[in-house]
């Protein structure tokens, strides 16, 4: 079998809590990973998001862990701040009439900033690709692009879990 050869794991969701991946990393198959826990993101997933600890190699942990920081940063200070802006920006705006001329600069300017955060975080998460583990349909998680030897790793150690 080809030495680059790779394929998806499938997860099942009752094997979800209760299982420990092997030390091997999941992205390269190097033997000294890093173990970075990471959201397992579905697209109509409600309620909160289940995550999973696993293996890395260190560059990949490295973007993993500076996409958790962003996803922090972004959930609890930008977009806060973004919609404060916006709504500020509107009351200055329904109030420019008594204000003066002076409010529409301020609104101008309130709005330039948020538009300038937007297009910050879209940019910056164009930049960032976090490596995914997505929730299927049925709740099973998707590890994509594993070698092959990691893949027999995971299989010998939970026969539940299935290659793609």
């Amino acid at each position: 079998m080809d030495a680059g050869a790779k394929a998806d794991l499938l997860i099942p969701v009752g094997l979800l809590g209760e299982f420990s991946a092997p030390a091997v990393a999941v992205t390269d198959g190097s033997g000294d990973p890093e173990w970075v826990t990471l959201p397992c993101i579905g697209r109509f997933q409600y309620g909160p998001v289940p995550a999973l600890t696993m293996p890395l190699d260190h560059r990949t942990a490295a973007v993993a862990r500076e996409w958790l920081e962003y996803q922090r940063r972004n959930k609890t200070f930008v977009t806060p701040a973004t919609i404060l802006l916006l709504v500020a920006a509107t009351g200055v705006f329904v109030m420019a009439d008594r204000w003066g001329a002076a409010a529409y600069i301020t609104g101008l300017v309130m709005l330039a900033v948020a538009a300038a955060a937007t297009l910050w975080r879209m940019r910056k998460e164009k930049r960032l690709v976090l490596p995914a583990f997505p929730r299927l349909s049925g709740g099973a998680v998707r590890i994509g692009q594993v070698p092959i030897e990691v893949c027999r790793q995971w299989v010998d150690r939970y026969p539940e879990i299935s290659t793609i």
